[in-house]
């Protein structure tokens, strides 16, 4: 998950505040089927009593969740999936259309081209004069070419 705590708060006050508004028109409406008579005042502060229960069991329980289901490792493949697609639907690729047609060979020429700039993007950063944003972004090229390889195999198999 890429949300901050700060991010999941704001999300479960807006959903508790509307779920809130409904909690009380609810509250409104049900209790007097049930013969429960409470004054307005007293059904807004059963509501937000209430509410800040959920408040808190929502809170809680999403960073509990996200902190037992959350692998490093599947982050990782997660944001390098996202850097390669990213990558593929640059302006510049956008309109490059299938690689089926290339020979394996040719691919494998481009993976190593692409090996090669990913290698002048870290020795750039380790010099201070690329930004990870452009590690990131060759470190995809290389991925992308090595998929298309692996693709073409998988057609060529059938």
């Amino acid at each position: 998950m890429n949300q901050s705590r700060k991010h999941s708060l704001a999300e479960c006050i807006s959903n508790i505040a509307i779920g809130y508004v409904v909690a009380l028109a609810s509250q409104l409406a049900i209790f007097p089927l049930f013969d429960i008579h409470v004054s307005f005042r007293s059904n807004i502060m059963i509501g937000l009593y209430f509410t800040v229960v959920s408040l808190v069991r929502s809170y809680a329980l999403r960073w509990w969740w996200t902190g037992r289901h959350t692998c490093p490792r599947a982050q990782l493949v997660a944001d390098h999936a996202a850097a390669m697609h990213r990558t593929l639907n640059l302006p510049k690729n956008a309109g490059k259309g299938s690689w089926s047609h290339l020979q394996l060979w040719d691919l494998l020429r481009l993976v190593e081209q692409e090996l090669s700039e990913f290698h002048g993007a870290v020795w750039g950063f380790e010099t201070g004069r690329e930004s990870v944003e452009r590690v990131e972004s060759e470190a995809a090229d290389v991925s992308n070419y090595c998929a298309m390889i692996v693709d073409n195999c998988r057609s060529r198999q059938k």
